[in-house]
């Protein structure tokens, strides 16, 4: 049987506008009060009391300080100020002007903390008389500009899908059909790691076979090793070329070949992510208890602190079906790792849940999936591997997973496959 794929190359002169979602930047103040913005030791953002420009980053909706402190909102007053050891609030943006809103607005307030220095709220502070408008603009964090006039596209034959009767595959990353949306445009950053090159497509191939039969229960530590096979699978690819501010987005098929189950071990990811043992997550949502009800959207990051947990999307391709799935969190030293980093602190205490249905883009604190299964507490430590839960595979399904802090724990990480590998995935052996 054949099938194709579009290859579109966004190619020419005319100029459009990407928002970015990840950038650094420092914040200066305008209006009622106007200067930079600093920081005092305990996180708190002030304007004047000659405090040094701080350093934020945003990524998705949610802003972290030069010391990965997560920036929130005071759930009594609102105050904005990074606090230790917590998850961001989310719900931030900066638009095409370079201005920092908050579930949209643009409005903040300076009141003051003595009489050269003013706090930073979303709302006024009642019985503060003094309390004045203000807006915040972010340096350096405009909108980033992509060119696109002429689109060629190319249509590609594959031949050769293995037969109803070969062996199944363990670990070709074949796209399945997924209650999420598609994937999203990388967009450019430079101040963050190196974001991935190629992301899973989630358009349907075929129909869905039906989830595990309650007597298919899950169980811990049991691998199976099915025979290995070559097959073909289709990839919806993001493309970042050398010219920081042209994005590319194409789907393209690649044959790939099954990494010999010889080699493999349930927690360590062999081969490449086109050709190996193992599934990375096709959607990353963080959800904040601080911001119940603002979607973050997807995420490249996952955020575990006391306030905030994080939900990770799984496809499991059809090639799958009758395998041994193992879910595995892995966390190297930061020494080992060469394009992405994390925060880690606290006693590393981390329960692991299996959602009730898939997350989507906007899935929040208040409206995420139930629990169908609690996993169990786990201690993570640095140079660690490990196994989650091992369960038959539901091929063609998709698998949602939330890490929540147990504890004082707060682990900040850049889910990337690259050597270290960080993160969580699911492997096949």
């Amino acid at each position: 049987m054949n099938t194709f794929a579009a290859l579109s190359l966004i190619l020419g002169a005319s100029a459009f506008a990407v928002p970015r979602s990840s950038c650094s930047f420092q914040l200066t103040a305008s209006g009622g009060e106007s200067g930079t913005i600093g920081q005092l030791s305990d996180g708190q953002n002030r304007i004047g009391g000659g405090l040094s420009p701080a350093t934020f980053t945003i990524n998705n909706g949610g802003i972290i300080d030069s010391a990965s402190r997560g920036c929130i909102l005071t759930p009594s007053v609102e105050q904005f100020q990074c606090d230790q050891g917590v998850g961001p609030t989310f719900g931030f943006a900066i638009d095409s002007n370079e201005t920092l809103t908050y579930s949209g607005s643009s409005v903040f307030y300076a009141c003051p903390a003595s009489d050269t220095e003013w706090n930073l709220y979303t709302t006024p502070v009642t019985g503060q008389e003094k309390c004045v408008e203000i807006s915040l603009t972010a340096s350096g964090c405009g909108a980033a500009t992509s060119v696109a006039s002429s689109v060629t596209t190319v249509t590609v034959y594959d031949c050769g899908m293995a037969s109803s009767t070969s062996p199944l595959a363990t670990s070709t990353p074949v796209v399945v059909q997924s209650s999420t949306s598609l994937a999203p445009v990388v967009q450019y950053s430079p101040s963050t790691a190196s974001i991935p090159a190629a992301s899973p497509s989630t358009s349907p191939l075929g129909s869905v076979p039906s989830f595990p039969s309650s007597s298919e229960q899950y169980s811990r530590g049991t691998t199976v090793i099915p025979t290995p096979i070559d097959t073909t699978s289709v990839w919806a690819h993001t493309y970042v070329s050398s010219a920081p501010e042209t994005i590319v987005t194409y789907t393209s098929s690649v044959a790939t070949s099954v990494q010999s189950s010889s080699t493999c071990v349930t927690t360590s990811l062999t081969g490449s992510s086109t050709s190996g043992n193992y599934q990375y997550p096709h959607l990353i949502v963080p959800i904040s208890s601080s911001s119940p009800t603002a979607a973050s959207g997807t995420s490249y990051f996952g955020t575990i602190s006391s306030n905030t947990s994080t939900i990770f999307n799984f496809d499991i391709p059809s090639s799958y079906s009758g395998s041994t799935c193992n879910l595995i969190f892995l966390l190297p030293f930061l020494s080992e790792l060469e394009t992405s980093s994390y925060t880690f602190s606290g006693s590393g205490g981390v329960d692991f849940s299996q959602l009730s249905s898939a997350a989507t883009e906007a899935t929040t604190w208040d409206n995420a999936p139930s629990v169908e299964k609690d996993l169990g507490e786990f201690t993570l430590s640095e140079g660690s591997s490990t196994l989650v839960e091992s369960f038959v595979c539901p091929a063609g399904e998709t698998l949602s997973f939330e890490m929540s802090a147990v504890g004082d724990t707060f682990l900040y990480f850049f889910q990337d496959w690259n050597p270290s590998p960080l993160g969580l995935y699911i492997t096949v052996c």
